[in-house]
């Protein structure tokens, strides 16, 4: 103890020379070895009192002690350096590590083996590449460590291909490896294109007899399902002879991360009949898979084994729950868990938020809920982060929340998060779904550096609102394009119509070098099927099988979908027989196209339950409904209803009202509208369908009755209108209009083409004059429907033989309808309405529609 106490105060003295102030608080104990000259300046002493203050967790002390050392003009070994960056690295003191070697290279310290692999780990776990780079080169002296340190650093900050040279020239140094130099290359074979590499590895560590190691053998499942060969990944695993917890995670989580889901499970089973506690790594796995509205049992039953080992208070446990519960649409549940917690991060909070803000909870409280959270966060002490943003600016986006998303942007833009690239997008992408395109444009306008996400998203834009030039101007400048970009191209003129100009853009896509998708391949389709362009569709069905797309079950679907709206069912019927794996989507699609063909759609639908053992949904005893009802056979429709052993929901009910009004059936009409008015008192399209069913069959009391039911109800009725773009301005007609500045001229030109029609056989259809008024003005009231007036302006102002195309608001009448069939054969134009249920090609006096819609 005497000694202790003289050491001491031979410390303290020193340290008093050299005004240490607070250091003199320091216990120092007989570390000191003297060359000799005592107080007048040895030159080395001994690192043991550095060591023994970075292991008591003082490592700010031991720092300090470090440069009083140095100042004095001592030294201390290359162990005590090599030491205190091993603390530092542990303690995360980036700052203050790099200042401990800027003082050792001021003294001249060489790098020997062990400081020079403590520096490489300290700059690696830093993410610091370069820095570790320097001191690999310095190093004169390197063993095994040093390789597989520096392998480490390059593999675990994304360098693949220099951690593979740094293994070969590892090699050729004829150092041999290790099982750390094993787990650290591994690691760099992170995807497909570095396989055959990874490979490689595998066959050296099969010849150094390491493939049973747990560690490695664990490493090398985890290379080959990020490499995409998850069967590879398996062989491995079933060759193992012994297995623990995290080579059991890692084969769950690769199955799962390849959507092997039912793979994943059984494992997870066996590991629990083998006697193989899951840890919280294993749980988050299997969480993480549970991402859909059918996997949500699953997720409760895992959910069960947390709670029976105690895990659900581990924090990263419980946010995986959070998402998990959110991903498989039980926001209650999720929220259950939220409320649970005793302590929550910025993730779980994030987490929360993002389940209110996910598409598939729209409700004005969600929107409000989101606001509440982040207000408690904040109450919390938790500060949002880039996630938790981009989380609300979804949900102002999903709920049309204009004026909360402005208060987002306005606080992004104080705390300076407003300039990082996604979040601009996410600000971006909530003003134009939002319909604010002028603020939309103003943050497209300050975005730098756009990439082509951000070109797409602002080409998407336009395309959703309609506006096909501004669309075509912004695709005109793009610096870059992808398939993403020609896709919503093409999308945009196919829902316009313009089956040429889709075609035109197909041609140039591939020009261009870009191979069409599924996406390509099923938009076309659609707008071949929507125009009954069979030959083009044909077309795309040979380029779908030269890209091998033919089995893909969402364009086989597309495939049917567009033969049967050409009316090719046998062709439609062999694209479904020849399908490998048919969803109920495909059913849908099969049993919508054979319209009209009774006995062959109740076929289909004994085949789909007797022959495939697969419930239908809905959505099939709807498509039934309809094809009873195109039919004509109303109270057969009605009686399937009535044998349904679900609870018809309106989709039902109103495909037998539609048919009701197609065929003329007042009181079925009734019945029908009744039962979907039971379940929905506020429907306004099913009193104007019921109201124009009463005026066609001349009930004009019950007609007008109904309206004003609506009327008392606060129920209002969309004006119908039609448009036409002429030389890149959209004109738009009501009926009765007399606001066009050319309307005289749209008037007489109507004239003409009513003398045209009655000469070729058109009669007007009075039933479509929903007012009790005579013949003549009913006449005149027909002839000036909006479609007709839209029509009528097309003829005036395009060349005589192209096509004209107008879209109306509401559903097309029946009486416009046979006078644009009339119209397309006496003028010779192909005329495309788009109304609010589908594309009408007329052509050559028929319709695509085949006059049912």
């Amino acid at each position: 103890m005497l000694s202790r106490r003289f050491g001491l105060r031979r410390w303290k003295q020193v340290l008093q020379n050299y005004h240490v102030g607070a250091m003199t608080s320091i216990v120092y104990n007989d570390g000191f070895a003297s060359t000799g000259k005592e107080l007048d300046g040895p030159t080395s002493v001994s690192g043991g009192e550095v060591w023994r203050l970075c292991k008591a967790g003082r490592l700010r002390e031991a720092i300090q002690l470090l440069g009083i050392i140095k100042q004095r003009g001592l030294l201390v070994n290359s162990n005590t350096y090599g030491c205190v960056i091993e603390h530092c690295a542990k303690a995360r003191r980036f700052e203050d590590g790099k200042m401990v070697h800027k003082q050792l290279d001021e003294l001249g310290v060489e790098i020997d083996i062990y400081l020079g692999n403590s520096l490489i780990n300290f700059y690696s776990k830093f993410e610091d590449v370069a820095s570790a780079e320097q001191v690999f080169r310095r190093m004169t002296l390197r063993d095994v460590v040093t390789w597989s340190s520096m392998i480490a650093a390059y593999a675990g900050n994304n360098h693949p291909a220099k951690a593979f040279d740094t293994f070969e020239r590892m090699t050729d140094a004829n150092i041999e490896p290790n099982r750390i130099t094993f787990l650290s290359i591994l690691k760099a074979c992170n995807n497909y294109s570095i396989l055959e590499k990874g490979r490689k590895i595998h066959t050296i560590v099969k010849a150094m007899g390491m493939e049973t190691d747990v560690a490695v053998a664990t490493a090398l499942i985890t290379m080959y399902s990020k490499c995409g060969e998850i069967s590879v990944a398996c062989e491995v695993f079933h060759k193992m002879t012994e297995r623990n917890v995290v080579s059991w995670t890692a084969i769950i989580q690769a199955n799962a991360q390849h959507r092997k889901l039912n793979e994943a499970f059984e494992l997870y089973e066996q590991m629990l009949q083998a006697g193989i506690s899951p840890n919280a790594v294993t749980f988050v796995s299997l969480l993480n898979s549970c991402n859909t509205p059918e996997a949500l049992n699953r997720g409760r039953r895992i959910h069960s084994h947390i709670s029976e080992r105690g895990l659900e208070t581990d924090m990263i446990v419980a946010n995986a729950l959070i998402t998990m519960y959110c991903k498989c649409n039980s926001v209650q549940e999720a929220r259950e868990i939220f409320d649970r917690m005793s302590k929550r991060d910025v993730i779980s909070w994030s987490a929360m938020i993002a389940g209110y803000a996910q598409s598939g909870y729209k409700d004005k409280e969600s929107i409000d809920e989101v606001f509440q959270l982040l207000e408690r966060m904040r109450r919390e002490g938790v500060f949002p982060n880039k996630v938790t943003f981009m989380s609300i600016l979804r949900a102002c986006t999903a709920h049309g929340a204009l004026e909360q998303g402005r208060q987002i942007h306005a606080e992004l833009s104080k705390v300076g998060f407003e300039l990082d690239r996604s979040l601009q997008t996410a600000i971006f992408n909530m003003y134009a779904k939002c319909g604010s395109i002028y603020e939309a444009e103003q943050v497209f306008s300050k975005m730098a550096n756009k990439n082509v996400v951000a070109w797409t998203s602002f080409l998407s834009m336009y395309i959703k609102c309609g506006d096909l030039s501004s669309a075509e101007k912004v695709f005109s400048e793009m610096p870059t394009r992808n398939v993403v970009s020609w896709n919503l191209m093409i999308a945009g003129y196919a829902q316009n119509g313009d089956i040429v100009k889709v075609f035109e853009l197909l041609s140039s896509m591939k020009a261009e070098g870009f191979q069409p998708d599924r996406v390509t391949v099923i938009t076309i389709l659609e707008a071949c099927g929507a125009l009954a362009g069979l030959e083009r569709g044909k077309l795309v069905h040979a380029e779908a099988v030269k890209l091998g797309l033919e089995s893909d079950t969402v364009v086989a679907t597309s495939l049917i979908g567009m033969y049967s709206k050409c009316g090719q069912v046998a062709e439609a019927r062999t694209v479904f027989d020849k399908m490998s794996n048919r969803d109920t989507v495909a059913w849908n699609a099969m049993l919508a196209g054979r319209a009209g063909l009774v006995q062959e759609g109740r076929e289909i639908f004994r085949m789909m339950q007797e022959d495939f053992k697969m419930t239908p949904r809905k959505q099939h005893y709807g498509c039934m409904v309809d094809l009873l009802g195109r039919a004509g056979r109303l109270q057969e429709a009605e009686e399937f209803i009535q044998s349904m052993p679900c609870e018809p929901d309106i989709s039902v009910w109103h495909a037998l009202l539609g048919a009701c009004k197609s065929h003329n059936n007042v009181q079925l009409a009734e019945r029908a509208a009744h039962h979907i008015l039971e379940l929905e008192p506020s429907y306004a399209s099913v009193y104007i369908t019921l109201s124009n069913i009463y005026a066609q069959a001349g009930r004009w009391d019950d007609s007008t009755k109904v309206r004003r039911v609506m009327d008392d109800r606060g129920l209002k009725k969309d004006r119908g209108e039609s448009s036409i773009e002429i030389d890149g301005r959209i004109h738009t007609f009501v009926a009765e209009d007399c606001a066009h500045p050319e309307i005289d001229a749209i008037h007489a030109e109507l004239e003409t083409l009513t003398k045209e029609m009655k000469e070729a056989g058109y009669t007007p259809d009075m039933r479509f004059v929903l007012h009790d008024v005579d013949d003549v003005q009913k006449e005149k009231a027909l002839c000036h429907h909006s479609e007709k007036l839209a029509i009528a302006y097309g003829l005036l102002k395009t060349p005589s033989g192209t096509p004209i195309r107008i879209m109306k608001n509401l559903r097309v009448c029946g009486d416009c309808h046979t006078a644009t069939k009339f119209i397309s054969k006496i003028r010779k134009r192909e005329i495309v309405a788009r109304d609010a249920n589908r594309f009408h090609y007329f052509n050559n006096g028929t319709c695509s529609c085949g006059d049912f819609w």
